[in-house]
Parts: C-alpha cells; sequence; structure tokens
C-alpha cells in the first residue's frame, strides 16, 4: 500500500567538489550527527525536475513539488528557492533494485554521506536550539557528501518541521536566517538552490 508519508517546505544548495574545510567547521559547530550512509537508485525523467522517484532503504519513494517561492530577505547574504514537496512510499520487501528493470541507462545510483541534526524553533519566544529528540516545530538541517558517476558533490539542506504548512515557511525563514548568520563560505544563491530532481537533471545531460 502506498502511504503520503509528509508535506513540507524545503530549500537545498548544490555544490560541485568537497566540503570546503570553512562548511566542515560550521557543520561541527551546529552539533551535526553522522548519519548511516547509504545509496539511493534515482529514475531519471527528461524534461522533468518536480518529480523524484527513487528507491531508497528498501522503499519505492515518489515525490513531487507542488509549488515553489523566492527566499531573498533583505539585509541576509543567502538566497534561495523554498519548494513544497509531497512524498509517498510504497515499502518493498525484496528484489527492490528489479523494480527498475526494463528503464536501465535511465537511472542513477547516489552515495551519500550524511550529517544532520534538528532544531527547535519558538517562533514566539524567537528561539532555536538543537535537539536530538522528535521535534513537533523546527527544522531538520543536513549537509550530505554525494558521490555520482565518480565525481563528488555535496549539499546543504532545510527542512520545515510542522504540521501546520501555513506556519511551516514561518519557521523556515526563521530557522534559515538564525542558522546561516555565521555561514560565509560559500555564499548560497538561487543558481545553486534546486531540488534532488533538477540536480541530477542537470548533471545527466
Amino acid at each position: 500500500m502506498i502511504h503520503l508519508t509528509y508535506t513540507n517546505w524545503e530549500l537545498k544548495w548544490f555544490f560541485k567538489g568537497t566540503i570546503p574545510k570553512e562548511v566542515e567547521q560550521w557543520r561541527d559547530e551546529k552539533k551535526m550527527e553522522v548519519r548511516k550512509p547509504r545509496t539511493d537508485t534515482y529514475l531519471l525523467f527528461q524534461n522533468c525536475i518536480d518529480l523524484g522517484v527513487k528507491l531508497s532503504r528498501g522503499e519505492l519513494q515518489i515525490k513531487y513539488c507542488r509549488t515553489k517561492q523566492d527566499f531573498a530577505p533583505s539585509n541576509f547574504s543567502h538566497n534561495g528557492i523554498f519548494e513544497l514537496w509531497s512524498k509517498c512510499s510504497l515499502p518493498l520487501r525484496d528484489q527492490t533494485s528489479m523494480i527498475f528493470d526494463g528503464v536501465r541507462g535511465s537511472q542513477l545510483s547516489v552515495h551519500k554521506e550524511r550529517y544532520a541534526v534538528r532544531y527547535r524553533i519558538d517562533l514566539k519566544e524567537k528561539t532555536i536550539e538543537a535537539s536530538h529528540d522528535k521535534v513537533d516545530q523546527g527544522v531538520f538541517v543536513e549537509i550530505t557528501k554525494l558521490n555520482v558517476m565518480n565525481s563528488e558533490w555535496w549539499t546543504l539542506g532545510f527542512d520545515a518541521l510542522d504540521s501546520d504548512l501555513d506556519n511551516q515557511t514561518r519557521i523556515l525563514r526563521f530557522g534559515v536566517r538564525a542558522l546561516l548568520i555565521d555561514f560565509h563560505v560559500p555564499r548560497l544563491t538561487k543558481e545553486n538552490s534546486y531540488s534532488y530532481p533538477k540536480w541530477l537533471y542537470c548533471i545527466s545531460r
């Protein structure tokens, strides 16, 4: 049975190469924890950047983008694009790789080494604190080392955590500004801000 897992606002940036030392230092200061490495297999679609289909952790996962909005606050050095994504998942018992048979040449495996942390946010008190427990209102922050087609990339991402979609954008704006105030290199811009489907589309052309 297919399950609608979540709908939430996301913000991501992608960069080619290894993670700069300044970013590694920022990552450690933000108390990010090492997550278990994994390899995800993505199904590629020609001229389609708003749909993602992948095999990951024994599931077929499908994500589609519902809308986007600019993130360009005044008096702030970084900008990007907020994207609202819905995700569905289908648990697979075995032989997960066979589900993409027949579309060989249209799939791509991406190895991921992940570092992540959750931050609890109180908008009324304007506070933000790291948490290793479940967070009902806050942001999930992740830096991931990517290896695809023998090339190294890395990505920085923020996911809003809240059951209220209207509140998610406020939480995401507050969290991003609070956590990136001491993030200096590299500058984060709209040109590097997009989703996994668009990134995969760009590098596989």
